[in-house]
């Protein structure tokens, strides 16, 4: 957890102690893992946003953007949930497939396989 660290989400738009942080895309989901922000966002339907997470510190600036997902096909590989695991580390989900993100550059490996 943040040393009060006062982060909020207001119709898509966030702040991270009083300072405005501005994303392509309405913010959706916030998980805090060592000090970082891990963010997503969700583009509107129609648009493809593949590195649609980002990572920011406590002071509102962008650290990095989510590597794009090494696997899967077609053009829209955009990650659909993000979690924290039973360590406190931040799990990125696309379909089939969970990626442990890597919280100090956005790289990502793959965690676990999923069936639906």
């Amino acid at each position: 957890m943040m040393n009060n660290a006062k982060f909020t989400v207001q119709n898509g738009l966030c702040a991270i102690n009083g300072n405005e942080v501005f994303f392509p895309y309405s913010v959706t989901r916030v998980q805090e893992a060592s000090n970082i922000f891990v963010i997503m966002v969700e583009p509107p339907a129609g648009v493809i946003f593949n590195r649609n997470i980002f990572g920011c510190d406590s002071n509102g600036e962008i650290l990095w953007q989510i590597q794009e997902s090494p696997h899967g096909w077609g053009d829209n590989k955009s990650y659909f949930e993000i979690f924290q695991d039973g360590s406190g580390g931040v799990v990125a989900t696309r379909i089939g497939i969970n990626y442990q993100v890597n919280i100090n550059d956005g790289s990502v490996a793959p965690k676990s396989f999923n069936r639906f």
